[in-house]
């Protein structure tokens, strides 16, 4: 079933989060670093830092189905 699509929620969240807070840890990137450093799709303009991502404060809705952040 390689070839099948499956929906994963937010499954990866959490794997996501401890990733970054590896990277922070080992001082690749800051938390407060802005999300369009890594993130070019991301306005320039928005001043959310991986932070606020990962506290769920940065103000991003839900784009699921590819619609622009």
């Amino acid at each position: 079933m390689a070839d099948s699509v499956f929906r994963i929620g937010s499954l990866t969240k959490q794997f996501t989060a401890a990733a970054l807070l590896m990277l922070a840890e080992d001082g690749k990137l800051s938390l407060d670093d802005p999300v369009n450093r890594y993130l070019p799709e991301v306005s320039r303009n928005d001043p959310s830092t991986i932070r606020q991502l990962l506290n769920h404060t940065a103000g991003f809705t839900d784009h699921v189905g590819g619609a622009d952040l």
